[in-house]
C-alpha cells in the first residue's frame, strides 16, 4: 500500500483548505479588491493622470458603426493610464445633468479632449502627465467610460 487511510486524511484536507481558500478569494466583493486602485473623483475636482499617449480610430456620425459604410471614422487620443485607476462621484457635488453619477473601476485608458492650443498629436507615443478635469461619457463620440478634459499635458522623461 503507497499510501495509508493517515495519508489520504491529510491529502482530503489538504485539497479542503484549497478550495476554502479559492471560494473565499472568489467571494470577495470586488470593491474591497477595487479599493486598492488609486481613486480619483469627476469635475470640479482637478486630476492629473500619468501614461502614453495612443490614437484610436472609431465610427462616427451619423449611426457611429451601425452602417460603417456610410459612418464617419473619427480618431480619438486615448491616454493609456501606467496604473488602473478607480473614478467615483464627487463627495457632496451633485450633478444636475445626471452624468458623473457612475463609479468605475480598472480604468485603464482615458480619453482626452482638449482645446486646439494644446497640440496633443504631438505627444502621441510619449509618456506624459495630464492635468485636467475627468467627465463620464454622454456621446456618441466618446468611446471610454471616462474622459479628461485636459489643460495641461506634460513631457514626462521614463
Amino acid at each position: 500500500m503507497l499510501c495509508s487511510n493517515r495519508c489520504f486524511s491529510y491529502i482530503r484536507f489538504n485539497i479542503l483548505k484549497f478550495l476554502v481558500a479559492v471560494l473565499l478569494l472568489a467571494s470577495t466583493p470586488s470593491n474591497l479588491l477595487a479599493s486598492r486602485q488609486t481613486i480619483f473623483h469627476y469635475e470640479p475636482e482637478t486630476s492629473t493622470l500619468f501614461g502614453v499617449i495612443q490614437t484610436m480610430e472609431h465610427f462616427g456620425p451619423p449611426n457611429y458603426g451601425e452602417n460603417p459604410e456610410t459612418d464617419q471614422r473619427e480618431v480619438a487620443y486615448i491616454l493609456l493610464l501606467d496604473q488602473s485607476i478607480r473614478v467615483e462621484p464627487t463627495p457632496g457635488h451633485i450633478d444636475a445633468s445626471g452624468i458623473d453619477t457612475d463609479t468605475f473601476n480598472n480604468v485603464s485608458r482615458v480619453q482626452l479632449a482638449a482645446p486646439a492650443e494644446l497640440t496633443v498629436s504631438s505627444f502621441i507615443g510619449k509618456h506624459v502627465a495630464v492635468t485636467g478635469k475627468l467627465y463620464e461619457r454622454f456621446s456618441g463620440h466618446h468611446i471610454t467610460d471616462v474622459l479628461i478634459m485636459a489643460d495641461k499635458v506634460d513631457l514626462l522623461q521614463r
